[in-house]
C-alpha cells in the first residue's frame, strides 16, 4: 500500500489535503498499521496537535486520510474525507476492507452516518 505523500517533513496537514472531516475512528495505531500493511505515515499538524498521517488512494478511486493525533486524550485513528464525499457509510466500509479491520475496530461513527 503506498502513501500519495512520501516527503520527510513536518507539514501543515491542510497543505497536503483537503480531506479532513472526521468520519470514524478506530483503534490501531500508525505503527500496528505500518507493520501489518505497510502505510507509510508522515509527521504533520494541525491546528489541535502534532499528528501522524497518510493519505490512501482507495480501489474505488477515491481518496482518505488516516490522522492520529499524537497527544489526544482518546487516541484513535480517524478516517477522514472531503466534506462533500456523498458515500461517507461505504467509504468507511472501503477502508476497513482494505486495513482488513473487522467492524468491532471501530471505536466511533460521525453521528450523521
Amino acid at each position: 500500500m503506498t502513501n500519495v505523500f512520501a516527503a520527510n517533513k513536518l507539514v501543515e496537514l491542510v497543505e497536503v489535503t483537503s480531506a479532513v472531516v472526521p468520519i470514524a475512528i478506530f483503534q490501531q495505531s500508525p505503527a500496528e498499521l505500518s507493520e501489518q500493511h505497510s502505510i507509510e505515515f508522515q509527521d504533520g499538524f494541525d491546528d489541535l496537535d502534532y499528528l501522524k498521517f497518510s493519505l490512501l488512494q482507495l480501489p474505488s478511486g477515491k481518496s482518505a486520510t488516516l490522522i492520529y493525533h499524537q497527544n489526544s486524550p482518546n487516541p484513535g485513528m480517524e478516517v477522514c474525507v472531503i466534506a462533500d464525499e456523498s458515500d461517507r457509510e461505504g467509504l468507511i466500509r472501503e477502508v476497513m476492507q482494505l486495513l482488513n479491520l473487522p467492524t468491532t475496530a471501530i471505536m466511533w461513527v460521525h453521528p450523521e452516518i
